[in-house]
Formats: C-alpha cells, sequence, structure tokens
C-alpha cells in the first residue's frame, strides 16, 4: 500500500503500523546511520522509532525477528519504496545484532553467521 498522503504527515500512520508502540516520551535516534528520508520523500522516523522502541525493549531471538518484520510493515505504511524497504530491513537483520538488548546471551559468532542465510532470503511479498 503506497500512502503518499503520508509523506509529510508519518504521525498520521500510526494506525497502520505493526509492534510496540513507543511511549511519547520515546525520542529515539531515527534511523540509525541511514537517511530518515526515502528517494520519494517518504518519511522513514516514525518506523525507525518504532523499531528502537522494541530493539530497546529486548528478548530472545526470536523477538528481535518480529520486531524486523514490524519494521518492514511499517516502512511500507510510510511509503517507503520497495527497495529501500528491503535495503533497511536487510541492513538491520545483518547488523542489528549488535545493537539488540538481548535479555540472554546474544548469538555467538558461529551462530550469528549460520542466521546469515536466512535473513537474506526473507522478503516483504
Amino acid at each position: 500500500m503506497t500512502a503518499p498522503h503520508l509523506y509529510l504527515h508519518p504521525k498520521k500512520a500510526k494506525h497502520l503500523f505493526d509492534g510496540w508502540e513507543p511511549p511519547a516520551t520515546f525520542a529515539g535516534d531515527g534511523c540509525t546511520c541511514a537517511p530518515d528520508f526515502a528517494i520519494n520523500g517518504a518519511d522513514l522516523r516514525q518506523a525507525c522509532r518504532w523499531h528502537d522502541w522494541a530493539y530497546q525493549q529486548g528478548g530472545d531471538e526470536a523477538t528481535r525477528t518480529t520486531a524486523d518484520r514490524h519494521f518492514l510493515t511499517n516502512l511500507k505504511a510510510t511509503g517507503c519504496p520497495l527497495l529501500t524497504r528491503r535495503l533497511y530491513f536487510y541492513r538491520v537483520r545483518f547488523w542489528g545484532v549488535l545493537a539488540f538488548n538481548y535479555w540472554t546471551t546474544p548469538p555467538t559468532v558461529r551462530q550469528w553467521l549460520a542466521l546469515l542465510a536466512t535473513r537474506y532470503t526473507e522478503t516483504d511479498e
């Protein structure tokens, strides 16, 4: 679903979002090390903020996977183009292991490398 009327008003996309809604006091840092706006002008900050909140809440690897899938859905709700969505999704699947708040021990290097194959085969189609 492309929502061009949401490009300049990301808060209006909130009802389309999946996942854990952050409290109003949670600022987040936008799209960490990535542009906050897609090439078509879609504002990705709210989707990134929701994803940051889910990562801060933490959990296990299954919770992280769920948070990343919600992030992909939320990027789509902002009107973000498919290629950009996939780029952001694969980026958080690969590098997010370093930022996620694991309640248990994070995956070992061997486990992390073993997860890569499944991470690069997931899509939003």
